[in-house]
């Protein structure tokens, strides 16, 4: 996974004392699409070009939370009571939001990134509603949803301090598991993981026609 992608909304997830100034700037590391159409919303109409350049990020929220100690480096993430929808949004000049079912973002996933896993930064809050937080910045991978009971399993990669040394965070971040993490209720954060993934999530999820083969 580039790291470079990563960088901008790992900061912006990880200080909460400045998300919503730093939202703004977060798409610049993140998803980014050749949207043949975009449902842009300015003020004043402007010419696009065919392919126009979409950033995109992805959020899923849940419940209890778990992260698991597995084999090697490889644990397991348990969110139960997810949403049923994951978000994303795109900065300007874009501005798009919306919500994607989150059994078709897993049904793609495989087409998406099994190539290349995303990264993501995982907020977990001990307390439901607490101000107190812990970040984590993970690999995703094979994941797994459960419609009728609200879960979403992944196998998660969890990196290492020397892989996150130019993010900042209010806290140090989680960067060994060596017991079992418990939160109220968390957030993930998901990044992109090349320009298939784009194609795929972006025109595959949000309907649109993809230009060309991955």
């Amino acid at each position: 996974m580039n790291d470079s992608h990563f960088d901008a909304f790992t900061r912006w997830a990880a200080r909460p004392t400045t998300r919503r100034a730093a939202l703004g700037s977060a798409g610049a590391g993140i998803a980014t699409l050749a949207v043949g159409r975009v449902a842009a919303q300015e003020a004043s109409p402007v010419a696009s070009p065919a392919a126009a350049t979409v950033a995109l990020l992805f959020v899923q929220t849940g419940g209890a939370t778990m992260l698991t100690p597995g084999t090697g480096d490889t644990h397991t993430l348990t969110i139960t009571q997810v949403t049923a929808q994951t978000l994303y949004f795109a900065d300007r000049p874009n501005r798009i939001t919306g919500a994607t079912p989150t059994a078709t973002f897993v049904d793609q996933w495989t087409a998406a990134f099994a190539s290349s896993p995303p990264n993501a930064t995982l907020i977990g809050h001990p307390e439901a509603g607490g101000e107190p937080e812990e970040a984590a910045v993970v690999e995703l991978m094979n994941p797994t949803y459960d419609a009728a009971t609200a879960t979403l399993t992944y196998d998660v990669r969890l990196l290492g301090a020397e892989e996150i040394v130019d993010r900042t965070f209010e806290q140090e971040p989680l960067t060994v598991l060596d017991a079992p993490r418990q939160y109220a209720e968390a957030h993930l954060f998901i990044d992109d993981a090349g320009d298939c993934a784009a194609c795929v999530i972006g025109f595959v999820i949000l309907g649109l026609s993809c230009p060309g083969a991955c």
